[in-house]
């Protein structure tokens, strides 16, 4: 029931808002892009919020993951990186920083789990399990980055906000766990299927 309420409620203050800006071009463009931004955050990173009450060793291992598939990207990427990997939409990004990013996740969480395998779920099963579980959450992360550069791209913005001076605001720092976290939480649900 209180869903219900929250949601009758952000519609009604989104189209007094437009009410109130009296314009009428443009004014379903506008809604519609508040309503988008609410479900992608809202849905997309609420899997955060599930994969923290499932299993705390999961929320480390998703940050653990998308901080070093970036970190990684960024630096093999700025040095190396030839091949773009997206021009249209996020031209500084390279294939080679793609590689680059997920072998430095995969070679520390490798070597990680290989040290302290006390770190990760008992779910993600062995090394090699959890190297492909990393290069499948890579992959989700870069995927979320683009799809954050092609908002970005159609809003006309660099950055998401200015929030955060020089780092592109919090959903340039969010966009990443976006798609990977899901991903994780739907990797648990199916696995939880599967042992039973």
């Amino acid at each position: 029931m209180a869903d219900l309420i929250i949601i009758t409620a952000g519609f009604m203050i989104l189209f007094l808002v437009q009410m109130k800006r009296g314009a009428v071009l443009g004014a379903m463009r506008d809604v519609s892009s508040s309503l988008f931004v609410v479900v992608y955050v809202g849905l997309l990173g609420q899997s955060l919020i599930f994969l923290r009450n499932f299993n705390s060793k999961a929320l480390f291992y998703i940050f653990l993951v998308v901080w070093l598939y970036d970190s990684g990207a960024y630096f093999i990427g700025s040095t190396l990186g030839n091949k773009k990997l997206c021009p249209k939409f996020s031209p500084k990004k390279t294939y080679e920083g793609l590689f680059g990013g997920i072998a430095i996740a995969v070679g520390v969480v490798g070597t990680i789990k290989i040290l302290a395998p006390s770190f990760f779920p008992d779910q993600f099963g062995g090394t090699a399990g959890i190297a492909v579980l990393t290069i499948l959450l890579s992959l989700a992360a870069q995927t979320g980055d683009i799809a954050e550069s092609i908002i970005k791209r159609d809003m006309g913005v660099k950055d998401s906000s200015g929030l955060i001076p020089g780092h592109g605001g919090f959903l340039d720092k969010l966009d990443s766990f976006l798609f990977a976290a899901p991903l994780l939480l739907i990797y648990f649900i199916v696995s939880a299927m599967w042992i039973k």
